[in-house]
């Protein structure tokens, strides 16, 4: 039972980082060596497999897979009112972000308020 947990979990991982892709493709290539040898020599056949101009349908799948991720990878338009922005109508709001970003809203209760004096400055003798 143990092993197939860490079996699962291996595959969950090996398919979120889109692994089984690599994988997929060497597959699709194979048939489709295997297919297109069946009509034409060795030599034809791999040059159809690999010069992209006959893909399988598990090749057009994984093509589509692998520029879907880079749709989703894209970063999303922000909308034209963002429901965090601060509005006139709104006025504690600007009170809470002015007590946030000073010295005691941010936690350092320890500092003083003022800066310290400057010190004289030191004579040669």
């Amino acid at each position: 039972m143990k092993h197939l947990v860490y079996i699962f979990t291996a595959l969950a991982l090996i398919c979120g980082a889109k692994l089984h892709l690599p994988a997929l493709q060497v597959v699709a290539w194979t048939g489709m060596v295997v297919k297109y040898s069946q009509d034409n020599n060795l030599a034809e056949a791999l040059a159809m497999t690999f010069d992209g101009d006959h893909p399988c349908p598990l090749c057009k799948v994984i093509r589509k897979a692998q520029t879907g991720d880079q749709q989703e990878m894209k970063a999303p338009s922000l909308p034209d009112h963002s429901p965090w922005a601060l509005t006139p109508s709104q006025p504690w709001i600007h009170t809470l972000c002015a007590w946030s970003m000073s010295a005691a809203g941010a936690g350092f209760h320890h500092l003083p308020a003022q800066r310290p004096p400057v010190p004289p400055p030191r004579t040669t003798a």
